[in-house]
């Protein structure tokens, strides 16, 4: 499994970031990010910021990508649903 972790990408990938912004654009999805990318202070700023230069869609949710942090080339769109139990 490959740790994303900016000191890890660093450290013991240091040719992913390279290789994903070659074969991009990409449509992204992010899940369940847990709110990880949403702060420039926490260790996945390498990660947002390659997957924000290689990314024409993004399709995530609330916990994915700060859109004040997004491309402006992505646009901008916005879906809510609510799930009830049964």
């Amino acid at each position: 499994m490959l740790n994303v972790i900016d000191n890890a990408l660093t450290v013991s990938s240091p040719n992913f970031i390279p290789y994903l912004k070659k074969q991009g654009p990409y449509t992204t999805i992010i899940k369940s990010a847990s709110y990880l990318m949403h702060n420039d202070n926490v260790k996945f700023t390498k990660i947002r910021a390659a997957i924000m230069e290689t990314t024409n869609y993004l399709v995530q949710d609330d916990s994915g990508v700060l859109s004040a942090t997004s491309s402006p080339g992505l646009g901008s769109s916005r879906s809510t649903a609510t799930m009830t139990g049964r």
